[in-house]
């Protein structure tokens, strides 16, 4: 599980924030592994890639499973309106939408991840998940990803 929650983040880090700064909307400022308990006000917009489900392995050949992992990839934005933004939207849900697009098209970029993983797929995607970290209101989206992988049994 490790190293599909690692291979995942590596893609989305590299999809929005290298090169990219707090101006585009997009932009994700600090990664984490799994739940962030507490998040300072400071550190969104932010990304937390989650291990959700167990992983079921069903045996394909004599010698060799087929793993289906299950992530949730939570975004975390700021719930404070920004300079332009028109008042009939919510405050940071523009850029929440612009967050969660980006990451569908990096994740959806190839599938295989260079043949890491026989498939991958996004099943859901929920933009209106709520939630408040530190008194600081923020708007999150989540989405659940599956992949699916070989290994050799033993392994």
């Amino acid at each position: 599980m490790q190293t599909t929650i690692n291979t995942v983040l590596a893609a989305l880090q590299a999809g929005m924030n290298a090169g990219f700064s707090v101006s585009d909307d997009f932009y994700v400022k600090t990664f984490y592994t799994n739940d962030p308990l507490a998040m300072p006000h400071i550190e969104v917009p932010a990304c937390s890639v989650i291990a959700s489900q167990p992983s079921p392995r069903t045996d394909v050949f004599v010698g060799e499973d087929n793993v289906t992992e299950t992530l949730q990839i939570r975004f975390y934005q700021s719930a404070v309106r920004k300079a332009g933004e028109p008042p009939e939207v919510a405050a940071g849900m523009t850029r929440l939408i612009a967050m969660f697009e980006k990451a569908e098209t990096i994740l959806r970029t190839d599938p295989t991840f260079g043949s890491t993983f026989v498939y991958s797929k996004i099943t859901n995607v929920d933009p209106l998940v709520s939630g408040v970290f530190e008194a600081n209101a923020y708007r999150i989206c989540e989405i659940t990803f599956e992949t699916s992988s070989r290994k050799l049994w033993g392994q």
